[in-house]
């Protein structure tokens, strides 16, 4: 499968996160993939915020239990500006790789013929050096997946 997820956060800047990836699922109820998150950051002006960017790669399992319900495990590594801490206070900061990992819940739903929708609550359960780039630990993320089979199965009809 093939698909994209997007969260958007407010902070300063509006930031929208988004994370193409790949899946595939090993066996029975398990599903394992990798992916690319990126952020744009755009300010109240509506100009791009280089500043607030963070990238970096993220993989992530599945276990569906359910219907279109599964428990979701989301770990990722991302570059982003971490504040440091100066002896002068002069609020000084630089770019950091920075580990995060989510739990949550996944609900998945028919959006189209060739497209399944999900919706993702996940919770931050490690912030590495307490940085994270996010605006809460609570993260409600949204998606969109392609499965390869299904498609191939609609263009043999």
């Amino acid at each position: 499968m093939r698909g994209v997820t997007l969260q958007i956060q407010k902070s300063n800047n509006f930031w929208l996160d988004y994370n193409p990836y790949l899946g595939y699922r090993l066996y029975g109820r398990f599903t394992a993939g990798v992916g690319w998150n990126e952020r744009v950051s755009i300010d109240n002006d509506l100009n791009f915020s280089l500043r607030d960017r963070i990238y970096g790669p993220r993989v992530f399992v599945d276990f569906a239990y359910r219907k279109g319900w599964s428990v979701r495990a989301d770990i990722e590594k991302m570059n982003a500006r971490a504040e440091v801490p100066q002896i002068n206070q002069t609020g000084e900061s630089n770019r950091q790789w920075l580990w995060s990992a989510f739990v949550g819940i996944r609900k998945e739903y028919k959006f189209s013929k060739r497209a399944t929708g999900n919706f993702q609550f996940l919770y931050n359960v490690y912030d590495d050096k307490n940085q994270s780039p996010y605006s809460s630990r609570l993260a409600v993320r949204f998606g969109f997946e392609f499965s390869g089979k299904r498609a191939q199965q609609s263009s043999e009809k």
